[in-house]
């Protein structure tokens, strides 16, 4: 989810038998249309569905309600499509360098200028630190409203930095090859738990220091949505659809199915949700596996409502900046039209929601051409500065 990404095509040839037939494929393949479109309206969706979540969505009917944290994945599945498009069309070099930037600029535009004013004297110029925003993992107590968000943006660091490893590999390996490694992955996921990966990192002194253990733990589970977003939009057609029903029919019922188990006890819901265990896992690829098949049938109705086609894509255009900014717009308006606590009064928490949504929306704009601006000149800046040590060289 950087400050802004596109969809292309291109080609060449190749037969795989992991589709239902021979079929032609693009090994630098970038989307379609209809995929371009879709990917698009998945991540604008996402976002609002995260705005949602923050503003109370998930309390409104407990536990059922908290079946829609089983979305979230969508977002770092979204994200591994763009990333591995943006792989195909680039240098590797360059390919990182603008997937990094993209998400420092936005970043940094916001939270060093809180800091600087509300916690100037909490600032520290050691390495830890450094290395800590520049891993987009500050503390949080530097900050005066809640920034608990920061979590996904590390992580989706975390997972372009792999992405540096994985994605030579997706290009040039046999289809078949790096699908069995990614179902290995998928089945490691759900084996392990919370308390034995956090343990394993918070071993290593680096990562205590960093305070990343646990979100080490979230990295290692969200890979899997993370690169298989990307293996699918290697080229779709290499995915049957009976395949991905297949899938989305083992992952959802077993879901469900553990989740009714736990529709008593509310606070087993939420462990389900902060331990991102085997029941979270197969609900979550179930239902990613679910809007795959149902592509066609989605864009038919979306475009049939043209006032939520284009609030979707006005949430994809500006992704980053809605992600960002809707909390600090929430305490904002809770302090100032003390409008805290409405659990019981759902007429206010209604209009509350509304506000925040509507206010984000239209600061979400001039962050966006601010940061891709911002971004462009240092991109402009640092590939001259690079040619000209080329020539010196």
């Amino acid at each position: 989810m950087d400050s802004g990404a596109t969809f292309d095509s291109s080609s060449f040839e190749k037969k795989t038998s992991f589709s239902q037939q021979p079929v032609t494929v693009k090994t630098t393949t970038m989307f379609e249309s209809r995929d371009s479109d879709y990917i698009n309206l998945l991540r604008g969706g996402s976002v609002i569905r995260v705005m949602l979540g923050h503003l109370g969505l998930t309390w409104f009917w407990p536990p059922y309600s908290y079946f829609i944290t089983a979305l979230l994945p969508i977002l770092f599945f979204v994200s591994g499509a763009i990333s591995f498009q943006n792989y195909l069309k680039r240098p590797f070099g360059t390919y990182l360098y603008k997937r990094i930037i993209g998400l420092w600029i936005p970043f940094f535009l916001l939270t060093i200028p809180v800091a600087l004013i509300f916690s100037a004297r909490s600032l520290s110029a050691d390495p830890i630190s450094l290395t800590s925003w520049l891993l987009l993992w500050p503390v949080q107590s530097l900050f005066p409203f809640p920034i608990g968000q920061i979590w996904f943006i590390n992580v989706l660091l975390l997972l372009v930095i792999c992405s540096a490893l994985v994605f030579p590999i997706l290009r040039r390996s046999r289809t078949e090859w790096f699908a069995a490694g990614l179902m290995g992955f998928i089945f490691l996921t759900l084996i392990l738990d919370k308390t034995t990966i956090v343990s394993f990192f918070r071993a290593w002194p680096v990562f205590d220091a960093l305070r990343l253990p646990g979100q080490m733990h979230q990295t290692f589970i969200f890979a899997q949505f993370y690169f298989w977003g990307a293996f699918y939009y290697k080229n779709p057609n290499l995915v049957s659809r009976s395949f991905l029903a297949a899938f989305c029919l083992l992952t959802l019922l077993p879901g469900l199915f553990l989740s009714f188990l736990n529709l008593n006890y509310v606070d087993a819901a939420v462990k389900n949700i902060t331990d991102r265990n085997a029941n979270y896992i197969l609900l979550a690829h179930g239902v990613i596996s679910a809007l795959l098949l149902s592509r066609d049938a989605l864009l038919s109705l979306i475009n049939r409502i043209v006032p939520l086609k284009a609030l979707l894509l006005f949430a994809n255009r500006n992704s980053y900046a809605l992600f960002l900014l809707h909390t600090p717009v929430l305490f904002v308006i809770e302090r100032s039209l003390n409008m805290e606590n409405l659990s019981g009064n759902l007429p206010m928490a209604l209009i509350r929601l509304l506000l925040v949504i509507i206010i984000t929306m239209l600061l979400s704009l001039p962050f966006t051409i601010l940061s891709r601006l911002i971004t462009t000149n240092i991109s402009k800046i640092w590939f001259i500065s690079v040619r000209q040590w080329h020539r010196c060289g």
